[in-house]
């Protein structure tokens, strides 16, 4: 697992770096982190490498705490988020199981293992399987009228900090850091 999450390091650590020099002293207020993806505490021991891209999150954490720790340690900011899988809050986020992509996620790993989907999700009676997996968004930044409009962001102050993050949105970071098998 520490392999995977030295190269996690050694490929977002520097984008990090380079998103807060292009935020520089922006006022992000309202705007949410970027979202990177994030590799659950199972995935190196797990015997097949999957990865489930999304669109986006709805609502993340704020950019100003992301700012903050990025500043004094990249590295750091790279795993700020990574407890929200490890700690089965995804299990949360779900508002139904038909139409959503937690929905998707999850009815994919009890088919794809071959366990029951209600003792996966209501029972949690896989962890191993709810933390096995990568999760990346093709968006980073969440678009401007998913949360930051009703925060009352600045349209032209979301532009920036969208336009800085576009250096975490390719697939390519993620297959040249942890390899995964299989996208969906």
């Amino acid at each position: 697992m520490e392999h995977y999450k030295e190269r996690m390091k050694e490929q977002y650590a520097p984008l990090v770096e380079q998103f807060v020099k292009e935020i520089g002293e922006l006022d992000v207020t309202g705007i949410t982190a970027p979202h990177i993806p994030i590799m659950g505490k199972n995935y190196g021991v797990s015997k097949y490498k999957i990865a489930f891209i999304g669109m986006e999150t709805y609502g993340w954490e704020d950019a100003d705490k992301f700012l903050n720790i990025a500043k004094n340690n990249s590295g750091e900011a790279v795993f700020l988020m990574e407890d929200t899988i490890n700690n089965l809050e995804h299990l949360g986020w779900a508002d139904n199981y038909h139409a959503t992509f937690w929905g998707f996620v999850f009815k994919f790993l009890a088919r794809f293992y071959k366990v029951c989907f209600e003792d996966l999700v209501t029972k949690k009676a896989y962890p191993e399987l709810l933390s096995s997996f990568v999760w990346g968004n093709t968006n980073s930044i969440e678009r401007y009228k998913v949360s930051a409009e009703s925060k009352g962001v600045d349209y032209a102050t979301w532009e920036l900090v969208k336009r800085a993050s576009t250096c975490f949105d390719s697939i390519n970071n993620i297959i040249k850091s942890v390899n995964p098998k299989l996208f969906s």
